[in-house]
């Protein structure tokens, strides 16, 4: 797999998870690329009003639906 199609395929699973949490700033995405995810998900909680376990399990079941939790070389 080329270093294109990573960063390509890196560019959109962020868009998507960018149109998902329209609320969240970039430095709040920043969190993702820095491997951040439980801050992610407290930023989520905070802009929309969830508990922990529903900020949680939501932010799972949207990795599983949209193909976010699957590497690049899964997806290609």
């Amino acid at each position: 797999m080329n270093k294109d199609k990573i960063q390509g395929w890196t560019e959109e699973q962020l868009g998507k998870v960018k149109q998902k949490y329209a609320r969240l700033g970039n430095t709040d995405f920043d969190l993702l690329a820095q491997g951040k995810e439980q801050q992610f998900i407290g930023k989520v909680r905070q802009a929309y009003g969830k508990t922990a376990e529903e900020a949680e399990q939501e932010w799972d079941a949207f990795k599983d639906a949209c193909g976010c939790s699957s590497s690049p070389s899964k997806a290609a």
